[in-house]
């Protein structure tokens, strides 16, 4: 069983409840448990499927695991049983290859406990995301509750929902210090410490890559155009990553492969291609931060070549282990959507669709 602790530089007391007793106080009216009855399973939104028996290596190896599912998240916002439901539909589906981890608040684990006793629901491999605070102290005191939460909920379900990763968002960057010593708790699984896009994200990148068990977090869009970083924001920080051999997640607006206006958010959503095309072709040659942020930049669908032998942009080649080592780095994206980006791909040619 895995015990989250802060220690650190927290000022609070240590925590020193056991297991049974933190479950007992984040559960005070647990329901008896009854493993027979089932998650209620929804109708699906997804009105697809897919086969890939023409996909090309280099598309599987960009892709294969880059989603981890956010349904709980807007715009989904589903509730815990049919996020739950719609992430089992999805690991049983031909569209598998895709998804990774299920994303869950750490404040909404005694909500998925009740709905795992009540199920008999397995192979949810949880990244779970931080409240977080405004300010350290705020911050430090969100995480003693999170660890709290973190634990209880491990000792329980560890074998069906284990917990993998921790994704938490720094509260200022005069804090990273304080922040980066009170995550070691944590360091026995993945941490992806979420950085606002603006000065001070290149400094504490070079700081984080210090710590071999940290990774980084880049927030690619949202609910509104002022959620979206410019495309030198997200260029610098893709060359960052590579730079510094960092692993990396991304959340939000990655719904669609290339870059493109949507009237939705009144802006251009970044495409997942792009970054990946762009983060795998600095690897291998090393490009300025312009030269990245034009791979970015492109909405010409023609631009972007997968064969069996790699990827092209242009002139621009990397071959299909170059890819592999890139995604070593690019860890997995945040999405509430898998049907769109597959509805894309297929649109594209680089999937099969079927009735």
């Amino acid at each position: 069983m895995k015990r989250f602790v802060v220690q650190a530089s927290l000022p609070a007391q240590l925590l020193t409840h056991s297991a049974q007793e933190i479950s007992a106080i984040s559960n005070p009216q647990s329901p008896i448990p009854n493993p027979q009855s089932p998650i209620p399973n929804p109708q699906s939104p997804m009105s697809f499927a897919c086969h890939t028996s023409h996909m090309t290596e280099a598309l599987r190896r960009l892709l294969d695991g880059i989603i981890d599912y956010a349904g709980l998240f807007p715009p989904a916002k589903l509730d815990m049983a049919p996020a739950i439901a719609e992430y089992s539909q999805l690991r049983s589906s031909p569209e598998n290859w895709l998804v990774s981890r299920f994303i869950c608040p750490a404040s909404r684990l005694p909500e998925l406990a009740t709905e795992l006793r009540g199920s008999n629901v397995d192979g949810l491999p949880l990244s779970i995301t931080g409240t977080g605070g405004a300010d350290i102290d705020a911050f430090e005191s969100a995480l003693e509750a999170d660890a709290k939460a973190m634990t209880a909920f491990e000792a329980e379900f560890g074998d069906r929902a284990p917990i993998e990763a921790l994704e938490i968002r720094l509260p200022s960057y005069s804090d990273r210090r304080r922040v980066i010593s009170d995550l070691k708790a944590f360091s026995h699984i993945s941490v992806f410490l979420e950085l606002p896009w603006g000065e001070g994200q290149l400094d504490a990148m070079a700081e984080i890559a210090e710590e071999e068990w940290l990774g980084v977090k880049g927030r690619t869009g949202g609910l509104e155009a002022a959620a979206f970083p410019s495309c030198e924001q997200l260029a610098r920080f893709l060359q960052q990553t590579v730079d510094l051999d960092l692993k990396f997640k991304l959340t939000a607006g990655l719904h669609h492969p290339i870059r493109h206006y949507h009237d939705s958010v009144k802006t251009e959503m970044h495409g997942f291609l792009n970054i990946l095309f762009a983060l795998c072709l600095h690897d291998e040659f090393g490009l300025g931060v312009e030269e990245i942020a034009k791979i970015l930049e492109d909405q010409n669908t023609e631009s972007f070549v997968l064969d069996k032998d790699g990827i092209r942009w242009n002139d621009l080649v990397a071959d299909i282990e170059l890819i592999a080592e890139s995604r070593e780095l690019f860890v997995a994206y945040g999405s509430c959507s898998v049907s769109e980006p597959v509805e894309d791909l297929i649109a594209l040619g680089l999937l099969n669709g079927v009735s």
